[in-house]
């Protein structure tokens, strides 16, 4: 984990930062493993300069929210300690989540997102599908 935060930020601090400034974000949510530390750090340094409407309005830092989208089991590069929320969508993630540290007022279990499309369970048969 060092070694793929280290290697990132030599290679894609600069292009999040300027990502986060020019969209002005209110939040920032993270729904891949890779994307915690270098945002993270990015909104910080923001934050701090006073380079986000969060920070413009006095009101501190910019929200840093995890929604991890793996259903049973998860990488540890999805946990940072420093995002001020995280969603985990089953129990065994959970349970990945507090073996790696994540506080556990910081976690909150929910099912995965899904579009509208995906609520309701398909009726037809498996021969009307395949056409």
């Amino acid at each position: 984990r060092w070694f793929q935060e280290v290697q990132t930020r030599l290679t894609c601090f600069g292009k999040f930062s300027r990502c986060i400034e020019a969209s002005k974000p209110d939040i920032v949510i993270s729904v891949h493993p890779l994307t915690q530390d270098i945002p993270i750090r990015a909104l910080k340094q923001l934050d701090a300069k006073g380079l986000t409407p969060t920070a413009q309005r006095g009101e501190g830092k910019t929200p840093f929210v995890t929604v991890v989208t793996d259903l049973g089991g998860a990488h540890p590069c999805w946990f940072d300690k420093r995002a001020d929320l995280c969603f985990v969508p089953s129990d065994p993630v959970r349970d990945v989540a507090i073996k790696c540290g994540m506080p556990e007022g910081k976690l909150r279990q929910h099912g995965l997102p899904l579009r509208a499309g995906f609520w309701t369970q398909e009726t037809r048969s498996k021969e009307a599908m395949r056409k």
